[in-house]
């Protein structure tokens, strides 16, 4: 077959098996924005390592190793013992990383080695320019449907596994046909140096390093900043990844780049729109901030990526030169992903590389004006430079000001970062209260004056849905809470309740426990367990729940993983006969009452949805919670009867190898 089919099945797998990897780590690892930024990471130094193979191994080594090599990779990965033995609270990253190692790994590197292979045999089999052009746009092609076909394609006809199954079969397929291929050159062409460092001094390398990181900085802030207010899902990985790639594409593969000009012109409209989003947040609804966040990546990537393409080398150091983007692309993931949110506290990241990236591109603007005009100085344009500098450093200034102000303290983990912020100060004593937001969206506030510091709040309030469940009277109960916030529920105990709440993020834990008294105020007997509600629920044999409360966030989206067909069937293995299964589906931009609607079918359950709003000094809070229950009467309200059903749309099945999130966003 020919060159070009093993040059796009290459990419395609490539760019496939990234989000797809992911995605199956994702409920295994808490479902939070901390397993895509570590996948990428783990990818890019997989690509890395793959590059450095390609360039230090012999291709006569290449020819007898490729087949072994893919069978033992192939052998590893089957072999794997998924996610779930891996996980645990200790070490997430660590366990995480080596999850990633151990489902994808091994093929992974040996692709990431295959491009740079096969393209030496395409340069040493003497093919003409144009061909070779033709197999830089088939790679391209390849990489972008790879990163397409699981959210447009496979995902409607195929479980993830079985998604994974075609990825081996396809890198069995590809192995087979790149070491023919290796077979059939010649093998004189294999004894040539591969002169990766000929004509290349290592300080020219710095700004290719520094540039590469910039993208990949830049794909993982808004990546993460769309997962926080928007929900982590395998699809918004695909969509900044898909607009990253095409820039790379459109950078390196136009005959003509635009001006420095023009693109750091788009670069301050892209700013402009960052400062937008920043301020406005889930407010301006999530058309909004998807496009505009894909705007700015887009305007950034490709300034950064065009920057590159202008300090290309010669051909003969083009091998040392895509090792370097390579690494520099490793260390922007690195660094934004993972080493500044362990770092700092308060979550600026995406400001901060935004900034970055705004003072690179007009500083190279600046310099390109210098020698284009070394008798003329171009006072204009420094001057316009540094005014729309200021205002683009003055906009993200702001955001981070507000975030920074007054008396706010941060609680940051692996799992997000927690705001606590007191309101009211300013009013009367009785509408003093103490705030807790996971990005900008409000996880519960406590009034601080005695009278009023046990009285239940947002969504849990009297007028909620959940609070009408639980001020039923009755015998003691036995409630199981996933998700803490800062323990308001607690405040719906009564003497001889037992409450045991369900949370993965210590920070959240010590914030509760420290900024809040909901826990320590209630006359329930109260218990705090740390770990993944779903992972801790399989391992226990408790006593049958008499109400299981889903109320678990991360920003505005519950991780889909708690809400899919398996765990409404582990909730229910741990439910009373005549329980409550109460999901928190508030959210502003998606409707989940279709995924309970689902459930309730599949199971044959009793269902109901009441909304609720409650007013409070910060505006009015409006929950919607879902219920479902064995038996209908479980579902009746002390004054109120029966609940209404559901509201009347059509459902939409969510599992852990399915959850088509676009088919419920409003």
């Amino acid at each position: 077959m020919s060159l070009h089919v093993f040059v796009f099945l290459g990419a395609f797998l490539l760019f496939q098996v990234q989000p797809l990897t992911a995605g199956r780590l994702l409920p295994v690892f808490g479902g939070g924005p901390v397993v895509w930024s570590t996948s990428l990471v783990g990818f890019q130094a997989l690509l890395v390592a793959g590059y450095a193979l390609a360039a230090g191994v012999p291709m006569t080594r290449w020819r007898r190793l490729l087949l072994p090599g893919a069978a033992c990779a192939l052998a590893i990965t089957l072999a794997s013992p998924g996610g779930r033995a891996l996980s645990g609270a200790d070490w997430p990253v660590l366990r995480l990383g080596m999850a990633l190692l151990l489902e994808a790994g091994a093929p992974y590197l040996l692709l990431a080695a295959g491009a740079p292979l096969l393209t030496r045999v395409a340069l040493d089999s003497g093919r003409s320019p144009a061909d070779l052009h033709r197999l830089y746009a088939v790679s391209n092609a390849g990489s972008v449907v790879g990163l397409l076909a699981g959210p447009v394609l496979l995902d409607l006809v195929l479980s993830r596994s079985a998604q994974r199954g075609v990825f081996l079969i396809g890198f069995g397929v590809w192995a087979v046909g790149v070491a023919v291929h290796l077979r059939r050159a010649r093998v004189q062409a294999f004894d040539l140096p591969a002169r990766a460092s000929d004509g290349v001094s290592g300080p020219s390398a710095r700004p290719w390093l520094w540039n590469a990181a910039l993208g990949t900085a830049l794909l993982t802030t808004v990546t993460a900043w769309l997962s926080q207010d928007l929900s982590v899902t395998p699809l918004l990985w695909v969509l900044p990844l898909l607009v990253y790639l095409l820039t790379f594409i459109a950078a390196f593969g136009l005959k003509r780049l635009p001006g420095r000009g023009p693109t750091t012109a788009a670069l301050a409209v892209g700013m402009a729109v960052l400062v937008a989003l920043l301020e406005g947040g889930w407010r301006l609804g999530w058309p909004w901030q998807l496009g505009g966040a894909l705007v700015v990546l887009a305007v950034g990537a490709f300034s950064a990526h065009a920057e590159l393409v202008r300090l290309r080398p010669a051909a003969e150091a083009l091998p040392r030169f895509y090792l370097v983007l390579s690494i520099g692309g490793a260390l922007g993931s690195l660094t934004a992903g993972l080493l500044v949110p362990a770092l700092v506290n308060v979550p600026l990241e995406l400001p901060m590389v935004a900034a970055l990236t705004w003072l690179t591109a007009a500083r190279s603007l600046e310099r390109a004006g210098r020698a284009e005009h070394p008798l003329r100085p171009p006072e204009l344009l420094r001057n316009t430079l540094v005014g729309v500098s200021l205002a683009v450093l003055a906009g993200l200034g702001h955001f981070a000001h507000v975030r920074t102000r007054g008396d706010a303290t941060w609680a940051r983990s692996v799992f997000g970062a927690l705001q606590v912020r007191n309101f009211g100060a300013a009013g009367p004593p009785e509408d003093h209260l103490r705030n807790l937001l996971d990005g900008r969206i409000s996880h519960g506030f406590q009034y601080l004056a005695p009278e009023r510091r046990r009285e239940p709040t947002t969504y849990f309030a009297a007028e909620s849905g959940i609070g009408r469940l639980l001020a039923r009277p009755g015998p003691p109960r036995q409630v199981a809470v996933l998700g803490l916030g800062i323990g308001t529920l607690a405040a719906w105990g009564r003497a001889g309740d037992r409450f045991r709440f369900y949370e993965i993020n210590p920070a959240a834990i010590d914030v509760a426990q420290r900024d809040f008294t909901f826990l320590g105020d209630s006359a329930a007997q109260v218990e705090v367990v740390q770990g993944d509600a779903r992972v801790t629920l399989e391992a226990e044999r408790d006593t049958p729940w008499d109400v299981i409360v889903v109320d678990a966030f991360s920003g505005d989206a519950i991780p889909v993983h708690l809400i899919t067909e398996e765990a409404i069937a582990l909730y229910l293995c741990h439910l009373a006969s005549d329980g409550v299964l109460a999901i928190n589906v508030s959210n502003n931009h998606a409707d989940l009452t279709r995924v309970v609607g689902a459930h309730a079918e599949s199971f044959g359950l009793a269902s109901a949805w009441r909304r609720g709003t409650s007013q409070s000094p910060l505006g009015p809070y409006r929950s919607d919670w879902a219920f479902l229950a064995f038996e209908s009467d479980a579902l009746r309200m002390p004054g109120e009867g029966a609940l209404p059903p559901l509201p009347d749309a059509p459902p939409v099945r969510f599992t852990d190898d399915r959850a088509p999130l676009l088919s419920i966003l409003r």
